[in-house]
């Protein structure tokens, strides 16, 4: 789990403001894999380089596969132009 550092709101509302064990600031990201579409969750900022590895998801799942795939191929039409 994320340390905070002092004085930092835990939760406000549905958002977090966490730092994680490196002591830096959590940043929020939007995953594009067909798995996850469109899901937000929050990482270090060093979690695409040497990885601290700390990320969570914030999003609920989607309903359904039907859902998950149709946002999935609705934004590989959006990078290809069509």
């Amino acid at each position: 789990m994320a340390h905070y550092a002092p004085g930092t709101p835990r939760v406000m509302g549905k958002y977090v403001k966490p730092y994680c064990g490196c002591g830096l600031a959590m940043t929020v990201k939007t995953a594009w894999t067909r798995e996850n579409p469109g899901k937000r969750f929050i990482s270090c900022p060093k979690y695409s380089g040497p990885k601290c590895g700390y990320y969570e998801f914030f999003d609920e799942d989607l309903p359904s596969d039907y859902y998950r795939d149709l946002l999935w191929e609705e934004h590989q039409k959006g990078k290809r132009g069509v």
